[in-house]
């Protein structure tokens, strides 16, 4: 997995330049109009890489580098987020033990709305508290009074102590282990998913070693084997969860087991089971959440079957989603979207007519609630 990601450690130090690692947009191959981080993968991979065989003397500039890159890729994204790749490079700098540090901290926290929520301040203090706080102090940095007020309690005191910085400092030693042996298998195998799919399969064995066959793991099971496309081992884990299932579990069971035969191609048992759990529903009632959820589910089987060229079940997929939206669920500009670019594949006109109108209509009101924010934080 990691093979590609050494070689390019190697020769960064041996002073290749850095700067395919950058944060830089390219458009979206798979979602035309869009745009992605280019090198988001391969930096993911070069930080797994450090992680593995941190040498800090030599990869100093190379980590604040790469949590720059990671702090762009944050501030930009589309729908914000705390990934993973932000907190293991800010680890990384936070290993240096520089207090100057503290500034790329702070840009880190404040990348995006989720970012200031979920990351700790303590990445802040990494080098300390006393050193932080007296270099802090003593700087003539712009943000250094809003830094002090992230990091102080009213009375002046710091927020934690050097006790609980030390604590905090052990609990990221072991969620980024030094050895990629030492990692839980439930993280190397959805790591395998993403970068190295044919790695998976011998790791998802070694997790079921022994291992008895609860609801927790079955579902787990069936998620992972469904993205490693060992969609026999998802159906059959699927099932059992069915079979299993409570009255009150059936929905959630139907919906687990439609998602696993969609993802297979195997559209046709797809539709039944859709019909099952809409009759199912129909007779339980559903929250405006399960209508939606059921809206999307049509969608999705819509679109796989388009996809395979299984015309009449995209169609009829469709029929039931627009049905689902007409009588109130799930309306939201991605959904407006989606069932709009459906309508037209299956040739549906009038349908797709009304509902782009719906989409622009929407869209115009989401830009016109952003604006007004914008103006009102602007006063």
């Amino acid at each position: 997995m990691l093979e590609s990601a050494r070689r390019w450690l190697s020769e960064l130090r041996e002073g290749a330049d850095a700067g395919r690692f950058a944060y830089h947009e390219v458009e979206d191959e798979a979602d035309p109009g869009s745009r992605r981080d280019a090198a988001g993968e391969d930096r993911a991979l070069l930080l797994l890489a450090l992680q593995y065989d941190f040498q800090p003397a030599k990869d100093a500039a190379l980590a604040r580098f790469l949590l720059a890159a990671q702090i762009a890729a944050h501030s930009r994204a589309p729908f914000q987020g705390y990934e993973d790749e932000l907190r293991l490079a800010a680890w990384l700098v936070a290993r240096l033990g520089d207090p100057a540090d503290v500034w790329q901290m702070n840009e880190a926290k404040h990348a995006n709305f989720d970012t200031y929520c979920g990351m700790d301040r303590t990445f802040m203090l990494a080098a300390g508290v006393a050193a932080t706080l007296a270099y802090v102090r003593d700087s003539e940095h712009r943000l250094r009074d809003d830094v002090l007020e992230l990091l102080l309690a009213e009375d002046g005191t710091c927020l934690y102590t050097e006790a609980e910085v030390a604590e905090w400092r052990a609990s990221m030693t072991a969620w980024f282990p030094a050895r990629e042996e030492d990692e839980a298998l439930e993280t190397r195998i959805d790591r395998a998913i993403r970068f190295a799919p044919e790695e998976g399969p011998a790791l998802l064995d070694a997790w079921l070693s022994g291992r008895e066959l609860d609801d927790a793991a079955l579902r787990e099971l069936c998620h992972w084997a469904s993205a490693l496309d060992l969609h026999d081992r998802a159906e059959a884990a699927a099932r059992t969860l069915l079979a299993r299932a409570s009255a009150a579990e059936e929905l959630g069971a139907r919906d687990r087991l439609v998602l696993t035969l969609v993802a297979a191609a195997r559209h046709k048992e797809a539709e039944v089971e859709m019909l099952a759990a809409a009759a199912l529903a129909a007779a339980l009632g559903r929250t405006a959440w399960e209508w939606r959820m059921q809206l999307e589910r049509w969608l999705e089987l819509g679109e796989s079957a388009w996809e395979a060229d299984e015309v009449g079940v995209s169609a009829r997929a469709f029929a039931r989603a627009d049905a689902l939206s007409q009588q109130g669920h799930g309306h939201c500009f991605d959904n407006f979207e989606r069932l709009a670019a459906l309508a037209g594949h299956v040739g549906d006109e009038e349908a797709r007519a009304r509902l782009a109108a719906l989409r622009d209509a929407e869209g115009q009101r989401i830009s016109e609630q952003t604006r007004a924010l914008e103006a009102a934080g602007s006063q």
